[in-house]
């Protein structure tokens, strides 16, 4: 089963940050028109200026890369491959332990615990769900 990283998924995520970032700005100064909290308005506005530039800094950096990465899984191995990066990886799966699944703002993380206290993470990739149940049946599979 091939899976790839999630553009829209980001693409939410990113415009949601945008706005609250935005709503940030509109409070700090609020909070500086309103009351004597100069500090605490400060530090809400520069929270609200820094997302949107890490969100930029993010996109023109890692996103191109991000795109580009390919999760295979076959009978009997995992591999991860980047066309941009020339990264490829082939992970046994009788060297998975445990798959672990959370959400965190929107986004889906699959854990991989590997022998040897190694951990993949897999973020936002399309299908998350069928990912980790692709992984944990091929834990079971080899019980």
């Amino acid at each position: 089963m091939n899976f790839q990283f999630d553009l829209l998924q980001y693409q939410l995520l990113a415009t949601q940050l945008r706005f609250v970032a935005r709503l940030l700005i509109v409070l700090g100064a609020f909070i500086a028109l309103l009351t004597a909290a100069y500090s605490i308005a400060t530090l809400i506005i520069g929270v609200g200026i820094i997302v949107p530039g890490a969100l930029l800094h993010f996109e023109m950096h890692r996103l191109p890369i991000c795109t580009q990465n390919r999760l295979k899984i076959s009978e009997d191995q995992l591999l991860l491959s980047n066309s941009i990066t020339d990264y490829d990886v082939k992970i046994r799966l009788n060297r998975v332990k445990n798959v672990k699944m959370t959400v965190l703002l929107g986004l889906a993380l699959v854990y991989v615990d590997l022998d040897e206290n190694e951990r993949l993470t897999l973020i936002a990739y399309e299908n998350s769900k069928d990912l980790f149940a692709e992984l944990s049946l091929a834990i079971h599979r080899r019980a």
